[in-house]
C-alpha cells in the first residue's frame, strides 16, 4: 500500500505543476506589455510536458500495482488532487472557497481515507 500512496503523491505532484503552470500561463493575458510575458510561453509548455509526466507515472503505476484496480488508484489520486489543488488555488492564486466548496474538498479528503482502509 505504501508504493500506492507514493506513486500517487508523485501523480498529484505532477498534476499540480502542471496545473499551476496553466493557470499562470493564463493569468498573464494576451498581447499585454507585462515583464513575464516573454515567459508566458514556458508556462504553456511545462504544463504540457508535465500532464506528459502525469500520463506516464499512471502507466507505470498501473504496471506496478497490478493487484490494486484502476478504480481505486484513479479515485485515490482524484480524491488528492481535488485538496491540493483547493489549497494551491487558495494558498498561490488568492482563489476563494465557499464554505459548501471546502464541505466539498473535506468530503474528496474523506474519499481518500476510506480508500486507504
Amino acid at each position: 500500500m505504501i508504493v500506492v500512496v507514493g506513486l500517487v503523491c508523485v501523480l498529484v505532484l505532477f498534476e499540480l505543476l502542471a496545473e499551476g503552470a496553466l493557470k499562470h500561463w493564463a493569468s498573464l493575458g494576451q498581447g499585454t506589455r507585462n515583464p513575464k510575458q516573454q515567459w508566458k510561453e514556458g508556462f504553456l509548455v511545462g504544463g504540457v510536458f508535465a500532464y506528459v509526466a502525469v500520463a506516464l507515472v499512471l502507466a507505470y503505476t498501473l504496471r506496478a500495482v497490478s493487484d490494486k484496480t484502476l478504480v481505486v488508484i484513479n479515485t485515490l489520486w482524484q480524491a488528492v488532487n481535488i485538496v491540493g489543488v483547493a489549497v494551491v488555488g487558495v494558498v498561490l492564486f488568492k482563489e476563494t472557497l465557499t464554505a459548501r466548496q471546502w464541505v466539498g474538498v473535506c468530503a474528496a479528503f474523506l474519499a481518500s481515507v476510506l480508500l486507504l482502509l
